[in-house]
């Protein structure tokens, strides 16, 4: 699939839509797409693996004649446990060739349902009855850390429905064991999956109380293979990192359904993927010895790459774009890479809700950076003005904030439990994505804020009521609100405001310890927990987070620019254009080079003025 679109501005992907989406794709379901791949090139190469991620590791290869059988039994084995068209078959599962066609197995047999196995089980284990899922297919540690085995005995006892569970890795139920005794050539059941049919559940983020499962459609998701080659510029002959986490819509559409469903590789840099150092310390080796033809990373591990030498590293096959997603990215970093390698990184935006990406800055066009481009061929996105119960809207204007509402072929049906959907859809048929953002008169999206108040941290998506309730499990909080405040390698941290009852006594450090040992999700726990005499309490005495936010910023830059001496001034703003901004005013041209370089890791908008 060399690229046979060019698309320069708005008006190109205008452009394409004259033509139906449907007739964009040559398949029913993503599985078809990977089927009809292994028989025009049944030895192409699907994934290579790295038992441990280190360069020199004997690497492990499935083509893609291997891979659509390891499918198809995958699929006959989850039918022979009962999973019909629409059960559910939970994975708790880091990147592995087992867990790739494991998940999409499940898709074609049922629907598969990836949770983060980084959760606390009792979390995990509310996740997998929301789902009424009758299999659960988990990874067997080894070194890695990830807790897996206690958290699969724990949620054994938790739901007592689940009828199955295979561990990949070893064990009496090992997956790829029994897996080895059913049909690889065929499948057989005739209720194959269909567009409109579910293929994946997503969790939209580490949740208590009843978990809100995304249901993600095979044409959906089949749309995005389309789509996504076409506005990033990807060819059947990429060669790609396959790190990304599975629990996440990124793992499962980037890194997974694009390259399968368009004939690419993936090279798989064990379990552990970019939490590796080895990984991170060696980078461009790996390109080099593996041909990989796009670099990779979220804005996290750029920072930590971008203070890797290329030290001789042959990286001429690396192609000269890149997507970014998952959380905001400086320019600076973008700016400090291109420097670097050549290639631009272009931040995209996406969500749960619409299978990952849904705009990004056109590949044959323009990177404006902090903008996070413009929208997917089919995918309408509106800056609007909602009324209270989300029914209808008014449009913005061209560079007017508002928020953020879409409609395509990738959106979500609405989630599992009806109760979630409550003004999720305007009327017409939007969804709204509670983000809030404005878009320029050409067209490209800038974001601006999150109407959710979800915290990203290094990716993961943070529900800020999961810090809040690991706080009031605690005797002496009376009001907890968390909000996410800038840091230069995680993109944002999540910290912590507490008002005790009256009369109670307790420390920050103390608090912290106590949500750290408390918290349903580890990256949920604050890093610092700040006590207020009294909490800033919205007009109707909701905790008003607009003011936490700005405290946290301005606490955080006058720790990191507080060396600098007293005639440095700092003040944190919320504009309309740029959202939460930074302005720094330093005494002298010198020191505002400092500022500047110091600022230079953050996402954050910022500015400073010399005197």
């Amino acid at each position: 699939m060399n690229k046979p679109l060019l698309i320069k501005t708005l008006a190109d992907v205008e452009a394409l839509e004259a033509e139906p989406w449907q007739n964009r794709l040559a398949h029913e379901t993503v599985f078809h797409a990977i089927e009809a791949q292994a028989a025009q090139e049944p030895r192409r190469m699907a994934i290579q693996f790295l038992a441990t991620g280190r360069l020199d590791d004997d690497v492990q290869s499935l083509t893609y004649a291997e891979f659509a059988a390891r499918i198809r039994r995958a699929a006959n084995l989850f039918r022979s446990l009962g999973v019909e068209r629409e059960d559910v078959v939970s994975f708790l599962v880091p990147p592995l060739p087992a867990s790739h066609y494991g998940l999409w197995g499940a898709s074609v047999a049922g629907i598969a349902s990836p949770i983060n196995f980084l959760m606390q089980a009792e979390a995990i284990a509310e996740i997998i009855a929301g789902s009424g899922a009758k299999v659960l297919v988990a990874y067997q540690d080894a070194d890695e850390g990830f807790g897996i085995d206690d958290k699969v005995e724990k949620i054994k006892a938790l739901v007592p429905g689940l009828d199955h569970i295979l561990r990949i890795g070893g064990g009496d139920d090992d997956f790829d064991a029994v897996l080895a005794k059913f049909d690889g050539d065929g499948l057989d059941f005739d209720d194959h999956p269909i567009r409109d049919d579910v293929a994946f559940y997503i969790h939209t983020g580490g949740t208590t109380g009843t978990p809100k499962l995304a249901r993600v459609t095979h044409g959906g998701i089949l749309f995005k293979s389309w789509s996504t080659p076409a506005m990033q510029g990807l060819k059947s002959d990429e060669v790609m990192f396959g790190a990304g986490p599975l629990y996440h819509i990124g793992g499962i559409e980037p890194a997974s359904a694009v390259p399968f469903a368009n004939g690419m590789t993936i090279l798989i840099p064990g379990p552990l993927g970019f939490r590796n150092r080895e990984l991170i310390a060696n980078y461009w080796k790996y390109f080099a010895k593996f041909g990989l033809t796009r670099l990779y990373g979220v804005p996290t591990s750029y920072t930590a790459i971008n203070n890797v030498p290329v030290d001789g590293a042959d990286i001429s096959m690396i192609r000269d774009r890149v997507a970014v997603g998952s959380a905001p990215l400086s320019a600076e970093l973008a700016i400090s890479m291109e420097k670097k390698t050549g290639v631009q990184l272009a931040n995209l935006y996406g969500l749960t809700e619409a299978a990952a990406a849904i705009s990004i800055a056109p590949p044959d066009g323009e990177v404006r950076h902090g903008s996070c481009g413009i929208r997917y061929p089919y995918v309408d996105i509106k800056i609007v003005v909602l009324d209270a119960g989300h029914k209808s809207w008014t449009e913005c204007s061209a560079d007017e904030s508002g928020e953020i509402i879409i409609k395509g072929p990738c959106v979500t049906p609405g989630y599992l439990n009806a109760a979630h959907n409550e003004g999720l859809f305007t009327d017409d048929g939007y969804l709204v994505t509670g983000d809030i953002g404005r878009m320029d008169a050409d067209g490209y999206l800038w974001i601006t804020g999150r109407a959710k108040d979800i915290i990203i941290r290094g990716g993961h998506n943070i529900d800020p009521q999961v810090t809040e309730e690991s706080l009031y499990k605690h005797e002496a909080v009376q009001i907890a609100g968390a909000v996410g405040r800038p840091d230069a390698y995680a993109g944002e941290m999540p910290v912590a405001y507490v008002q005790l009852k009256e009369g109670n006594h307790a420390d920050g450090d103390a608090l912290q310890a106590f949500a750290r040992e408390n918290v349903a999700e580890r990256a949920a726990a604050p890093s610092e927990v700040f006590i207020l005499d009294a909490m800033p309490l919205t007009a109707i005495g909701k905790v008003n987070k607009r003011v936490l936010r700005l405290d946290a910023a301005k606490r955080h830059f006058d720790a990191a620019l507080g060396d600098l001496g007293a005639g440095v001034g700092i003040e944190v703003e919320e504009r309309a254009a740029t959202g939460l901004t930074l302005v720094v005013t330093a005494p002298d041209a010198e020191t505002g080079a400092e500022i500047t370089a110091r600022l230079q890791p953050y996402a954050l908008a910022h500015e400073v003025n010399a005197g």
